[in-house]
């Protein structure tokens, strides 16, 4: 709930045209990531948890981009486009 109140109260960076892709990845991995990953590195985790995390770092990364619902992506090129890494990888990288 808190790393979707952080992203949200950026809506106005994510909807700008004038910001670039880099500076708003920037921001996210700054502004974002840390409040989702809070603790990360004592929890335990279970395979429910780490797909509502990819989950919501999926839908930040393609509301980031302007990507929505009916328009079909893997998440490969999702993370490709955007420079970003699924995760399963960030998680371990806390650990």
């Amino acid at each position: 709930g808190k790393a979707r109140g952080a992203f949200t109260r950026l809506k106005n960076i994510w909807k700008s045209t004038s910001i670039s892709r880099k500076t708003k990845m920037r921001l996210y991995n700054s502004c974002v990531l840390p409040v989702l990953l809070y603790g990360a590195e004592c929890w335990r985790m279970t395979e429910k948890d780490i797909n509502k995390f990819s989950s919501f770092h999926n839908g930040c990364l393609r509301r980031i981009l302007k990507i929505f619902w009916p328009v079909k992506i893997s998440i490969e090129n999702l993370h490709e486009i955007t420079n970003s890494t699924n995760m399963r990888t960030i998680l371990k990288r806390y650990r």
